[in-house]
């Protein structure tokens, strides 16, 4: 349970400014090692971020309606031709005929935290896309979306508080019903 949202809000934004501080950093510079030390620290960052959330919508401490958030996102469909280990998905996911999108915020969450293959990719020199699949999804989609813009849409949800709260009893379920405002 996340009693004290305050607490679970500061470690968002703490993360979501090291992400931000590390995607500055020039790539090209970097020897191997250090840029496979860089990219994990964002991708478990970005898991620890999304996980909050999540955890957040899940205590009622990030109003309902949340949830629902529309995310542009850009969606690669499997080449039904290619067969191989997800992993290399520059093969198995058709690059050329991009989707722009909009998914629920729920989704954007299942699909990082459900993710079979997780990768942040870089262009030019920095670190500037998220690219995942779910393991449920693994066979129809790749879903990408930029770095930056995922990062200040989990600052902005981070931020939405609960107003009001609203219980009802359930007769048929024998608990509360409860609806954040």
């Amino acid at each position: 349970m996340a009693f004290e949202s305050y607490y679970w809000r500061q470690i968002i934004k703490r993360d979501i400014s090291y992400i931000k501080k590390l995607q500055k950093i020039n790539i090209n510079s970097l020897e191997d090692d250090k840029l496979d030390e860089i990219i994990s620290k964002v991708e478990i960052k970005v898991f620890i971020i999304t996980f909050s959330i999540r955890k957040l919508l899940e205590a009622r401490k990030i109003p309902d309606k949340v949830i629902d958030t529309k995310v542009s996102v850009i969606r690669h469909r499997r080449n039904s031709k290619r067969r191989g280990p997800v992993f290399d998905f520059t093969e198995l996911f058709d690059f050329k005929k991009p989707e722009k999108i909009s998914i629920k915020l729920s989704l954007l969450l299942n699909l990082i935290i459900h993710s079979y293959t997780f990768h942040t990719i870089h262009s030019k020199s920095k670190l500037t896309y998220l690219y995942f699949t779910s393991d449920f999804k693994k066979n129809e989609y790749l879903i990408a979306i930029n770095l930056i813009k995922f990062l200040n849409i989990m600052a902005k949800v981070s931020n939405k508080q609960v107003k009001s709260i609203h219980t009802t009893y359930n007769k048929d379920t024998g608990d509360y019903d409860v609806k954040t405002y």
